[in-house]
């Protein structure tokens, strides 16, 4: 979707007039242009159960399985520990986050994080697939 912008000055209150004929003031404009190139570039939530293999326990993840599909883990980028409250500011020490998250890079070249969630169940997480 490229827009061709015609009208004068450029400078707040302004009216911009998009290819279509119609008026949008200059910040609406920018507004939705910047709200537009931040959807292109978000990363993509996916937050479903998945199941995760290893070569040897302890050790590092050697792929996941998502939706039928393996994905072959090419390096584990990063890891990292979550023992916070989540979205509470505070509350008691049992209603902490006990997860262990990995950032990975497959073979295909996609990067994704997934967790183990030491909660309740230990359940893996697929978190979201990281935008090139």
């Amino acid at each position: 979707m490229v827009a061709l912008l015609s009208g004068p000055s450029v400078s707040s209150g302004t009216l911009l007039t998009i290819n279509s004929g119609c008026d949008l003031p200059f910040f609406d404009y920018w507004f939705l242009l910047f709200t537009f190139a931040f959807l292109l570039i978000m990363d993509e939530l996916i937050a479903e159960e998945i199941e995760v293999e290893f070569a040897r326990k302890p050790g590092p993840p050697t792929s996941f399985i998502w939706q039928n599909k393996i994905y072959p883990i090419k390096r584990v980028l990063h890891t990292w520990v979550d023992t916070k409250f989540g979205t509470m500011e505070k509350g008691r020490w049992w209603q902490r986050r006990h997860r262990t998250y990995y950032h990975v890079l497959t073979e295909a070249g996609e990067e994704f994080e997934f967790y183990q969630d030491r909660g309740k169940k230990y359940v893996w997480i697929l978190y979201r697939r990281l935008s090139d």
